[in-house]
C-alpha cells in the first residue's frame, strides 16, 4: 500500500515538474509566430473537404516593375487552385487591415476569413467582390462556390 502511494507522490511530483518546466519554456523561448503559422498551414492541408489555393504573386517579394512611379501603400496577392482565382490586395490602414478581394469564377459566394483568433464569414457581390477588415496578423480565406459546391483555401498569409 505505501507502495503504491510512493509512486502516486512520485508521479505527482514529476507531473508538476514539468509543467513548471512547460511554463519556464513558454515564458523564455516561446514559439516563434512564423512556426506557428507553419503549422497551421501544414493542418490545413489535413481539411479534405478544401482545396489548397497556391500563392502565385506576392507584390511585397516580386520584383519592382519597369517604370512604375512611388511607392505602393498596398500589397496584392493572387492564389490559384485549377481554373480558380483569387486576388486580394491588402490596404494598411492604422492598426486595422482592409482585405479587398475577388473571386473568380465571379458569382456571389461564401467566404471564411480565417484567423488564430477566431473566423467569421462574409457574402461577396455578384462579381465575387468583398471587402473585410481584419487586425494585423496571420490570414486565411475559405471561398465555397455554391453551384459546384468547390471549396478553396488560402495559404496562411501575413496581412
Amino acid at each position: 500500500m505505501n507502495q503504491h502511494q510512493d509512486e502516486r507522490d512520485r508521479e505527482a511530483a514529476d507531473e508538476a515538474l514539468l509543467a513548471e518546466l512547460r511554463r519556464v519554456a513558454r515564458s523564455l523561448d516561446p514559439v516563434p509566430a512564423d512556426a506557428v503559422l507553419a503549422a497551421r498551414s501544414a493542418l490545413a492541408h489535413l481539411r479534405l473537404d478544401a482545396e489548397l489555393a497556391e500563392l502565385v504573386h506576392d507584390s511585397e517579394t516580386a520584383p519592382e516593375p519597369v517604370g512604375v512611379r512611388g511607392q505602393g501603400t498596398s500589397r496584392q496577392l493572387s492564389f490559384q487552385a485549377g481554373i480558380v482565382e483569387i486576388d486580394l490586395e491588402i490596404l494598411v490602414e492604422g492598426e486595422r487591415r482592409r482585405l479587398v478581394g475577388q473571386c473568380v469564377p465571379a458569382t456571389a459566394l461564401e467566404i471564411t476569413v480565417r484567423q488564430p483568433q477566431g473566423e467569421r464569414s462574409t457574402v461577396t457581390d455578384d462579381l465575387g467582390r468583398f471587402v473585410v477588415e481584419v487586425p494585423p496578423g496571420p490570414v486565411s480565406l475559405r471561398c465555397a462556390w455554391p453551384h459546384t459546391e468547390q471549396v478553396i483555401e488560402t495559404a496562411w498569409v501575413r496581412v
